[in-house]
């Protein structure tokens, strides 16, 4: 079935669910040739005989391969194929490229062009359908891939928004070039205030006291050029508030087939792992991070309780050591020196009473030694 419309022929019957192929050429006859080579193997068919014909179909339905003359009067092949990869729209319509000539450099032009094959004139139905066949499937695995890429980054941002913990990205240069929500939230930047910026400068300049930290000790910076994981719970970032953030992160290299930048397929990292040779492909680096500071506290806490109760310790054994000095006294009645008869009546006395419950009333002279008599007693 051949259709004119709007002065384009079109050929063969179209359903959504078929790829489209532009056939150009200014020769009816090739026209006919590749329509009935074409005809039956599941593609929507429109035809052009110009070249500027051609721009305004493409421009209009956008096919997914053209087949496309170089030799026509006007505007000759290779110009559209130019103008074709010059509109972001056209881009990826792959172009085969249709000619008598069999000079390397006219297939050489085509291909810096962006064409992806050549086919020679007179065609050949075999070839013809076998190259359409091949591209038509990398087309369609193309497309495959970017909806699967798409759906990856749809699925990575989610993830990043969703985490509870703070990430971001480094560049090779210690610059940042990613955080996620958490990451903003927890330090107080905007990602756009972050992006572009010196993690060392910005976050990471001093210690919890303030004071400054030289850039060669910063251990972030250093997996960038040794690819050694790390990890850490003593350092701070600097919030936007200018505080200092207590954070515990984890540092993991990022090789060079990976990326980190938000809408790009962040999701297919590739990291290192601790190794010893310093690997030539590190392109950066993956933080993430989350706020100690409730936990520090706790262990603040838990360290005071400790102190006290150690404090008390040493004084309940300082009592108890006291308390046995007094019961050793007791015993032997130490603080009673004398060996009068008069001293061993007393003291013979003092056992006497001691294991009873009578009251004893001790008198005499000071300095005589009542106390240590009742001591005793």
């Amino acid at each position: 079935m051949i259709n004119v419309l709007s002065g384009h022929i079109l050929m063969g019957k179209i359903t959504e669910t078929q790829e489209t192929i532009l056939l150009v050429d200014d020769n009816p006859t090739n026209l006919q040739v590749l329509y009935q080579t074409l005809e039956g193997h599941g593609y929507k068919l429109l035809i052009a005989r110009s070249g500027e014909d051609a721009l305004t179909i493409a421009a209009k339905v956008q096919p997914a391969l053209i087949l496309l003359d170089i030799m026509m009067p006007g505007m000759d092949g290779y110009e559209v194929c130019r103008q074709l990869k010059s509109d972001p729209l056209l881009a990826e319509s792959a172009v085969i490229f249709l000619s008598a000539l069999d000079d390397v450099k006219d297939k050489v032009k085509g291909f810096e062009l962006g064409g992806v094959d050549y086919i020679a004139k007179p065609f050949q139905a075999e070839e013809v359908i076998a190259r359409v066949n091949t591209h038509i499937k990398i087309r369609l695995l193309e497309k495959s891939l970017e909806q699967k890429n798409l759906q990856l980054r749809e699925d990575n941002s989610l993830i990043l928004e969703a985490m509870g913990e703070g990430l971001l990205g480094i560049n090779k240069q210690g610059m940042i070039t990613f955080v996620n929500p958490a990451g903003c939230e927890l330090s107080g930047w905007l990602e756009q205030e972050l992006k572009g910026k010196s993690l060392h400068d910005v976050l990471m300049h001093s210690d919890a006291t303030g004071k400054r930290q030289p850039f060669e000790h910063n251990q972030i910076l250093k997996t960038l050029y040794d690819g050694r994981s790390r990890q850490s719970e003593t350092d701070v970032f600097w919030t936007k508030s200018n505080k200092p953030l207590p954070v515990e992160y984890m540092v993991t290299a990022i090789e060079s087939n990976s990326l980190l930048s938000k809408g790009d397929n962040i999701g297919s990292l590739a990291v290192t792992q601790n190794r010893s040779a310093v690997p030539a492909d590190i392109t950066g680096a993956c933080v993430v991070f989350k706020d100690i500071t409730e936990r520090q506290q706790r262990q603040q806490a838990l360290q005071e309780a400790l102190a006290k109760v150690e404090e008390l310790k040493e004084k309940l054994q300082a009592e108890n050591n006291y308390l046995k000095e007094e019961i050793h006294s007791e015993i032997n009645n130490a603080e009673i020196v004398g060996q009068s008869d008069a001293l061993k009546n007393t003291l013979n006395e003092v056992m006497q009473v001691a294991p009873t419950d009578t009251t004893v009333l001790i008198y005499g002279e000071s300095g005589t030694g009542k106390e240590s008599m009742a001591r005793a007693i």
